[in-house]
């Protein structure tokens, strides 16, 4: 733990990554606000802004992979965090001159969407650079403990500056946090090898397959990839109803509504706080499994909550909620990271962010035509008790047990 405090590189990549997801974390009240209050959006509508963030992975994300596989990854962790910051200045542009529409949100949705898939499968790879492998755990509990964070502070801001300025002006505090994220990129000062090239074969197609059979092959890898695309699946689904929940059914403030879930995500830090120690005691394959098979059940509690006090069952369930997924997510993402060559890393985090990509927006979109057609409460209880028969099935099955995280050579990888 020592070697990260004094490790300058990680701690200047741990601030901007802190304040952008303070920043990012406004958003996701402030837009969902947008859409529902200004707007008039169904559920359906929300979750067709999610998936329009979540489309450019889909359509691109495996020639992002080997891009990054080409390319100096902290300069194109830089431009893309810039093209992110403009993303997010578009909603808060219109709103100066009138009134923002649907199409406006999925437009700026959409663009920070194209941006993040570069910056997302270049971030994995650059990490790995600044961080030695021995840290690499701890350095992932501390970045999602950063995401706790803002998970906690940011929904309470984002409800205070949409009383203050509204919620489309809110949103300019996404798009400057994006700016100072890059600025603390642009001060690492750590070496960053020249990309790996073999013999000038610049096809695409090659290196794109090279990343898909590499994961594929691995049975460690193939069994987390999947994994985090149904565990984000139903998270993006029940994401897609949570606000319309609280504001139609709960009948909560918007200031209310970031109270609550900003208590709701302190679950995170508290698991943040712990993973490293979980991950060290139990082992990666059992603290992935584990925590979400401990934690997800009392998750239900969130569609139990009702006018009054009973608000405060959805602030602990998903309290509990996010302290296993937090957990999980360390152990998945570091078992991701040690059972890939650093040559190939790039495309790996590719054709794993094309999984979650795929499932994203089509979990954004059912969360909200189940909303849509069952009602709020009805649709949230179904998403998480499915989450909660996916943990258990991920323990019964022990598909996470008996592989080693060592990571494999590829043994055809083209690196372009």
């Amino acid at each position: 733990m020592a070697s990260l405090w004094r490790n300058r590189s990680f701690n200047l990549l741990w601030t901007g990554q802190t304040i952008n997801g303070v920043g990012s974390a406004v958003s996701t009240v402030a837009i969902p606000l947008v859409a529902v209050k200004q707007l008039h959006a169904a559920p359906f509508g929300v979750g067709v802004i999610t998936a329009a963030e979540w489309l450019p992975a889909l359509l691109i994300g495996l020639l992002v992979g080997v891009w990054v596989d080409r390319h100096h990854r902290r300069a194109t962790m830089i431009w893309a965090g810039a093209g992110q910051a403009v993303s997010m200045a578009i909603v808060p542009a219109v709103a100066q001159w009138g009134r923002p529409t649907m199409p406006v949100l999925i437009l700026a949705a959409g663009l920070c969407g194209l941006f993040g898939v570069f910056f997302r499968t270049a971030y994995s790879p650059y990490l790995r650079l600044v961080v030695p492998r021995e840290d690499l755990a701890r350095a992932n509990a501390k970045l999602r403990s950063s995401r706790s964070v803002a998970s906690i502070c940011g929904p309470a801001l984002g409800g205070a500056l949409v009383q203050l300025a509204g919620a489309a002006r809110a949103v300019t505090a996404d798009a400057a946090s994006f700016l100072v994220a890059c600025l603390c990129i642009s001060r690492i000062d750590i070496e960053e090898p020249p990309p790996a090239r073999t013999s000038g074969d610049t096809s695409l197609w090659p290196a794109i397959t090279d990343g898909v059979t590499y994961l594929l092959r691995a049975r460690l890898l193939r069994a987390v990839s999947l994994s985090l695309a149904a565990i984000n699946f139903l998270l993006t689904a029940a994401g897609a109803v949570e606000v319309y929940f609280l504001v139609r059914d709960v009948h909560l403030s918007a200031g209310s509504i970031g109270v609550i879930l900003a208590v709701g995500s302190s679950g995170g830090l508290v698991g943040a706080f712990i993973a490293g120690s979980v991950t060290e005691r139990f082992g990666f394959n059992a603290a992935a499994a584990g925590a979400l098979c401990v934690t997800a059940p009392l998750g239900l509690l969130m569609a139990c909550a009702g006018r009054g006090p009973a608000a405060s069952l959805f602030a602990v369930g998903l309290f509990v909620l996010t302290f296993g997924l937090t957990i999980s997510t360390v152990a998945f993402m570091t078992l991701r990271q040690l059972a890939s060559s650093p040559a190939i890393l790039g495309r790996v985090s590719a054709t794993s962010d094309l999984l979650m990509s795929a499932t994203i927006p089509l979990g954004a979109l059912i969360g909200g035509a189940l909303g849509s057609w069952l009602g709020a409460r009805v649709a949230l209880f179904a998403i998480i008790a499915t989450l909660c028969l996916l943990a258990l099935g991920l323990v019964l099955s022990r598909t996470l047990t008996g592989s080693h995280t060592t990571a494999e050579e590829p043994a055809t990888a083209n690196s372009g």
